[in-house]
């Protein structure tokens, strides 16, 4: 799941894709591109989000690093954050970022993975 990249998230079928987990990949790849580090996977946005937050992503740790990030210099994190934090209005605050991530990647309807190097867990 962590190898999902930016480039596929952003090439999905959005005709295959129910209007929740649509919405849901479009905040995910709003905050990916938000971020101000290149990040071109899931795998290595979380890299970034565990820098800043510690382990486990949650809600609250989220909610923390945000609280230490000033506009002035962390403009672009700020964003990404307050997005991220989005999703957990589709799941609850009990869940962490990668279960999330993992939920949002077993909703991606196998025929989205034809044209993938990336396999479905549904196939």
């Amino acid at each position: 799941m962590n190898n999902l990249t930016l480039d596929f998230l952003e090439s999905l079928d959005e005709d295959l894709l129910k209007d929740e987990l649509k919405s849901q990949i479009d905040i995910l790849v709003q905050a990916i591109n938000d971020w101000p580090n290149n990040v071109e996977s899931l795998e290595e946005f979380e890299k970034d989000l565990v820098m800043l937050t510690k382990r486990p992503l949650t809600k609250k740790r989220i909610e923390s690093a945000l609280s230490n990030l000033t506009y002035q210099n962390d403009a672009w994190k700020i964003e990404s954050l307050t997005q991220l934090l989005e999703l957990f209005t589709y799941y609850g605050a009990e869940l962490t970022l990668n279960e999330i991530f993992s939920h949002i990647f077993e909703e991606i309807p196998s025929a989205c993975f034809k044209n993938s190097p990336l396999s479905s867990p549904n196939m």
